[in-house]
């Protein structure tokens, strides 16, 4: 069952700005999902403890936030990510229901959507403190 990220033990302490948080950068595939029915594939540009930065067509930037770079996103809406971080000899399904903090025009032909965490099941949970984890021992 998915818990909420405030529930975490070890949660992102209240006095920690969002932005002191080490985001880690990483260029990898990303499935977004909006709907059932709808799903599409993104490049992650860079991951945290509570959010990560992904790359995709404007086509479907548009679909989650509608008014685009000049509106501000829709605080209900949330989305499903999908990401395999890798791992040292392995990798680790990732998955997060996510809210759309940002779109912006990232360069000619493709948007950035920053996405905050606000549910994710254990299991996704320790995988993305391992990899955050062997990120910090272990630089690219």
């Amino acid at each position: 069952m998915p818990r909420q990220l405030a529930d975490r033990a070890d949660a992102v302490p209240n006095e920690v700005e969002r932005r002191d948080l080490r985001r880690i950068p990483i260029e990898c595939n990303a499935l977004v999902r909006l709907a059932e029915t709808l799903t599409f594939r993104a490049r992650l540009r860079n991951i945290s403890a509570d959010a990560a930065q992904v790359i995709c067509d404007p086509r479907y930037a548009l679909l989650i936030h509608p008014g685009g770079a000049d509106a501000a996103p829709d605080e209900n809406r949330l989305i499903d990510v999908a990401v395999a971080l890798p791992e040292f000899e392995d990798v680790g399904e990732f998955k997060a229901r996510c809210r759309v903090k940002y779109c912006v025009q990232y360069d000619e032909e493709r948007m950035a959507l920053g996405l905050q965490f606000v549910t994710m099941d254990f299991q996704s949970i320790q995988h993305l403190d391992r990899f955050i984890e062997l990120r910090r021992l272990h630089p690219i």
